[in-house]
């Protein structure tokens, strides 16, 4: 391959890395090891993983401000900013004093673009010292990206992997009601580093949409690949097989209702508790929550309040351990708050790979879209409990409809969403944009000044 040829050397600078169960890590794993398969040695370079409540450092990484460590065959460097917390909670007050001392309605909050900012200034020297082939940054690029836009100068190939949505959010107004100099400032960085990536790549058509309006005549940077799966990994189960599992998850002859994914405040979760709520009387219908996140607490303290004995909350685990989870389970579901309608979350794949029949928010977008062609499952308004309590019943009690949904959505994922095959797909770009700015003439590194560019 021309990877091997090239012996090339790439640094993937992301949020975060393994230690944390989350869609961008399973992701970010599959495009590294493909990078990888293709020849390149890839250095990973991230942040300390934290665990929830309170965002605390995990365990075996307090009291370090670096640390290298090998990941499955990947170098990964954990790099953190002392009191980078404080430096959020601070800067925000400021804005928020600012905003008020102006009579100013709204404050644009930027302690966390600030703490990426940072980030991508410490991976400057870094850059400098190894001189990669390629830079890809991974996840809500713009502000971590934003010190990185000179490399491309200079015969490095800069990648965008643009799978966060706040920015489309944002644009439409669609953000927790964002104050506007945010939003403008936000656009102009927006601009400024897209034009300079060799190549953007997204998760969902509404991103590409997006950021092609902002390109104008560069589109051909652009590139769409989609979210996926690990159909490899979750395969079927025999009926021994489930019922030993549901045994071990304390669920023995239950219609078992999985969410797996991360406890954060765009996933309404208490509705799902609500439906639970409304299901407490069906014996043999349980609800199994597994993972972590911001509003993990509050969950669990409003179905001891309620008393649901039909739920049960469980650390998030890696896909390998939640594979057989998958398998024993009978129906997951997917619930979003209202507005987000441009993205597809990664677990309705996973769903979709392991059999089971899904009940997904009706987002009027994205994921109607993808559930109508797949015919994997169903949609439910958002926010309302009795519809999806309602459907999930429906499942318990005609159970070959629900097997029909589950085969619908793994032969969908197979055909159109395997994460080998997209993450394959990944590793050409990358490649591709490597040897084209390899064969590039040099220019002198250019003095970073952000001009001024018009969307």
């Amino acid at each position: 391959m021309g990877g091997k040829r090239l012996g090339w050397r790439v640094i993937v600078l992301t949020r975060r890395y393994g230690g944390e169960v989350t869609a961008t890590t399973s992701r970010l794993q599959a495009y590294v090891r493909a990078m990888q398969r293709e020849g390149a040695a890839v250095l990973v370079v991230t942040r300390f993983p934290f665990v929830y409540p309170g965002r605390r450092a995990a365990e075996r990484y307090r009291r370090r401000l670096y640390l290298r460590e090998e990941l499955d065959g990947v170098t990964v460097l954990r790099l953190r900013i002392a009191g980078e917390r404080v430096i959020e909670r601070v800067l925000d007050r400021i804005m928020r004093l600012y905003a008020r001392l102006r009579a100013r309605r709204q404050a644009p909050l930027l302690g966390k673009e600030l703490i990426e900012l940072l980030y991508g200034l410490l991976a400057l020297p870094l850059i400098a010292a190894l001189r990669p082939r390629a830079v890809v940054v991974e996840q809500g690029p713009v502000w971590l990206g934003l010190p990185l836009w000179s490399v491309a100068r200079v015969g490095v190939a800069l990648v965008l992997q643009v799978s966060d949505v706040k920015s489309l959010a944002l644009a439409r107004g669609r953000y927790g009601g964002a104050a506007a100099a945010r939003i403008d400032l936000n656009r102009r960085l927006e601009n400024f580093l897209y034009r300079r990536a060799a190549a953007i790549v997204t998760v969902t058509d509404a991103l590409r949409a997006h950021i092609a309006a902002r390109l104008g005549q560069a589109e051909a940077t652009l590139h769409l690949i989609p979210n996926g799966a690990e159909v490899d990994i979750v395969e079927r189960l025999d009926a021994r097989e489930r019922q030993r599992c549901k045994r071990r998850l304390d669920l023995t002859g239950k219609f078992v209702v999985l969410y797996a994914g991360t406890f954060g405040v765009a996933h309404d979760l208490h509705t799902v508790l609500e439906a639970a709520r409304r299901l407490r009387e069906i014996p043999d219908l349980a609800f199994l929550f597994i993972g972590e996140g911001p509003v993990e607490q509050e969950l669990v303290q409003s179905a001891a309040r309620w008393g649901l004995g039909n739920v049960t909350f469980r650390r998030g685990v890696s896909l390998t351990e939640l594979a057989p989870v998958l398998g024993a389970a009978d129906a997951g579901v997917s619930p979003e708050i209202s507005g987000l309608r441009d993205t597809v979350r990664a677990k309705i794949y996973l769903y979709m790979a392991a059999r089971l029949p899904v009940v997904v928010t009706d987002d009027d977008g994205e994921g109607r879209a993808l559930i109508n062609r797949a015919q994997a499952g169903y949609l439910v308004p958002p926010g309302d409990a009795a519809a999806m309590a309602a459907r999930l019943l429906e499942l318990k009690r005609q159970p070959r409809m629900a097997a029909l949904l589950g085969e619908n959505g793994r032969r969908f994922v197979e055909r159109h969403h395997a994460r080998s095959e997209l993450a394959q797909h990944f590793a050409r770009v990358v490649l591709d944009r490597t040897m084209a700015a390899a064969d590039a003439p040099k220019a002198e590194c250019p003095s970073p000044i952000v001009q001024r560019e018009h969307a």
